[in-house]
């Protein structure tokens, strides 16, 4: 129809004037070869250099460093998880000092990358609730992102902090 042809995608209005014998407009400022379909710049997969970046959420090189330096002060705990036992207003400090390391490093890669925060964070929440994939599938990112999400969890940190504790008393 006349007036669906400028509604429909690019490769769908060819085809319904192909039979016509009318011919699209070229668009001069597209190559003949772009299979884009020019809504704006194109996908740079932020998850992917992320985690390329970083490694595996559970074995980062800050938080070990961070382990390594504090783990002492949690060495009079007597529980590996945190609800069984009241929390230290220090332990709850160095967790919010271990974030503002976190979230430095994050914003220092994203920064090196020339990553917008915002499209970042918009990456991570299509990976959380599974956008952009097939019904009823993951996101390819979705467990990644979990495991960051928990790796900087307090109880994840309490966990790693007094285990790293007590491994140091029987040295």
């Amino acid at each position: 129809p006349e007036g669906a042809v400028g509604q429909q995608p690019e490769r769908a209005a060819a085809r319904a004037v192909e039979g016509s014998g009318r011919t699209m407009p070229r668009d001069e400022t597209k190559d003949e070869d772009d299979s884009s379909d020019g809504d704006g710049p194109e996908f740079v997969d932020m998850i992917a250099a992320c985690k390329d970046y970083f490694g595996e959420p559970d074995a980062l090189p800050l938080l070990e460093r961070f382990v390594e330096e504090h783990s002492s002060k949690f060495a009079h705990r007597q529980s590996l998880d945190a609800s069984e036992e009241e929390q230290d207003l220090v332990h709850t400090e160095l967790h919010r000092e271990y974030l503002v390391r976190w979230e430095a490093a994050i914003e220092a890669f994203l920064s090196e990358k020339a990553f917008s925060l915002q499209e970042f964070q918009t990456q991570l929440r299509d990976a959380v609730e599974d956008r952009y994939c097939a019904l009823f599938e993951e996101h390819e990112h979705h467990g990644w992102v979990d495991s960051c999400f928990a790796a900087v969890s307090y109880e994840h940190f309490y966990r790693r902090m007094v285990a790293a504790a007590r491994r140091g008393r029987h040295k």
